[in-house]
């Protein structure tokens, strides 16, 4: 039988929000013996629990129909009551740092000084509270068109977007394609064992800088 009350104080530390907010935010999903629950501030991210204390945390980049679908096929987060290190960068980010896909933000400054300064800007703005040297890094590259750039930004998928960007890719063909490279940008604790398959971000700190050859920096992609 579902213990609720003992559910939503779970769903509140998993979530980090008081137990006055998780009441406010919670609904009982009776036919899977389950409640799900919100962080109602901006990317906060929702959590299903079921009775037997296994739980999925989405982001809010997640939307609830498939946050609801994957619970259902029996997709679970690691609970990090049980899991062994919690605070301790998982396995498999590990490996990612050790073949070089995943590296420190702070050897950006060597590798490529302009990108790193503009990335450290956009962290001051974003006011994140978390240390530089806390930051790691992943490139990604692809192509695409700029009215799917265009519509991104229409959808507010870009922060931070410097104007004169916008006039010059808007004043583009709309078929013609933009190479993008995109720097993803993970805090410490998005990497951690606590964390690990959980669907999208559950940090705030996560973000994407979008740059490119000709343009040079174009924005930045939230996560929430």
């Amino acid at each position: 039988m579902m213990n609720k009350e003992e559910l939503i104080k779970i769903a509140s530390n998993i979530l980090k929000i008081s137990i006055d907010v998780a009441l406010e935010n919670y609904e009982v999903l009776q036919e899977l013996d389950a409640i799900r629950v919100g962080n109602p501030i901006r990317g906060g991210g929702r959590v299903i629990i079921s009775s037997d204390k296994t739980f999925l945390f989405a982001s809010s980049s997640i939307s609830p129909e498939e946050h609801l679908r994957e619970f259902i096929s029996g997709r679970r987060s690691k609970n990090y009551y049980l899991v062994e290190n919690p605070n301790e960068i998982s396995d498999y980010n590990k490996r990612r740092i050790e073949n070089g896909k995943l590296k420190p933000l702070c050897s950006l400054e060597t590798d490529d000084k302009e990108k790193y300064d503009t990335i450290v800007k956009i962290i001051q703005i974003r006011n994140l509270n978390v240390n530089i040297n806390e930051y790691y890094y992943c490139i990604y590259s692809c192509e695409k068109t700029v009215f799917e750039i265009l519509h991104e930004i229409q959808i507010s998928s870009y922060q931070y977007l410097i104007p004169e960007r916008y006039e010059d890719i808007n004043n583009l063909p709309k078929d013609n394609k933009i190479n993008i490279i995109e720097y993803a940008i993970y805090d410490y604790e998005a990497l951690t064992n606590k964390h690990n398959g959980t669907l999208g971000s559950i940090t705030d700190n996560c973000f994407s800088a979008v740059f490119n050859s000709k343009y040079g920096f174009i924005g930045t992609l939230g996560w929430e």
